[in-house]
């Protein structure tokens, strides 16, 4: 019964639902009381959905469908050369996630369907607005704090939900590759951004690989940390004008040639993790 991935997602669910229903109540104080400040609250209540929604529902569920619960969601040691694959796994897909990025947000839905491409795109500058409000901080304090809820927080939480119970359940159930791909689909659709959901989905399925052929999920949580560590520092130089551009990011030159061999180094980093690790 424990290993039926029927009764793991049931155990999640309630999980998931009680950690709601905690954020719910908790971000209802902190709206409420008017002598807090608004870029603290958006901090704390992203701080306590990564604990309350991912982490928590996926140790406790663990913990009831194993008695190995940190085995299960591959919470294990790994080795040095698998660490520095996953570095430069993380340092060279940036580039190549960039030109996904670029292509995603290009992308437009059929004619009938404009409406409904509108709001789409409407949803995702207001997400975008609430992001840029969160990171927009003048001082190292105040982007030491972002790194460690937005960098180090966000990556541990959601690794240990996606790509070790989540992919751990679905692989029961369909094995590994399909397991990684639909572990990589829920990822990116739970972000509910429309059109970053191809580059999301295709650093999740590069995560999923990673703990599967190395099993050990922190090799996953490094390399989501760097991704999401680039990203806040990239957006403290430019906020602060330490570094002066005038480029649109969704309108910047590709490079083919660079970023074709960024995705050719990245996939050929997971190969190798994999023959390190001798999986067949």
């Amino acid at each position: 019964m424990k290993n039926n991935w029927i009764y793991i997602l049931l155990c999640l669910l309630g999980f998931v639902f009680l950690g709601l229903m905690i954020l719910t109540a908790v971000n209802w104080f902190l709206v409420s009381s008017t002598s807090l400040d608004t870029n603290f609250v958006q901090k704390g209540s992203q701080l306590l959905q990564g604990i309350c929604v991912f982490l928590l529902p996926a140790v406790l569920t663990a913990k009831f469908v194993s008695d190995t619960p940190l085995k299960y969601l591959r919470l294990q040691k790994s080795n040095a050369k698998c660490v520095i694959l996953t570095i430069v796994f993380a340092l060279f897909a940036i580039p190549a996630i960039d030109l996904f990025t670029q292509l995603n947000a290009k992308m437009h839905l059929p004619q009938f369907m404009h409406v409904i491409d509108e709001w789409m795109r409407q949803m995702e500058e207001q997400l975008e607005e609430v992001t840029e409000q969160m990171l927009s901080v003048s001082t190292v304090g105040g982007l030491l704090v972002n790194i460690f809820i937005v960098g180090m927080v966000a990556a541990i939480c959601e690794e240990i939900l996606f790509r070790g119970l989540i992919l751990r359940m679905l692989e029961s159930k369909f094995g590994m590759h399909l397991a990684v791909w639909l572990s990589a689909i829920i990822f990116s659709a739970i972000h509910v951004q429309f059109f970053g959901f191809l580059p999301r989905m295709l650093l999740g399925a590069g995560f999923g690989y990673m703990a599967v052929w190395s099993g050990s999920l922190w090799l996953p949580v490094i390399a989501h940390f760097i991704n999401n560590t680039t990203g806040i520092i990239g957006f403290y130089l430019i906020h602060n004008k330490l570094i002066i551009t005038d480029l649109d990011y969704n309108n910047m030159p590709i490079n083919p040639i660079f970023s074709v061999a960024c995705i050719v180094i990245s996939i050929a980093s997971l190969i190798l993790m994999k023959k390190v690790n001798n999986v067949s």
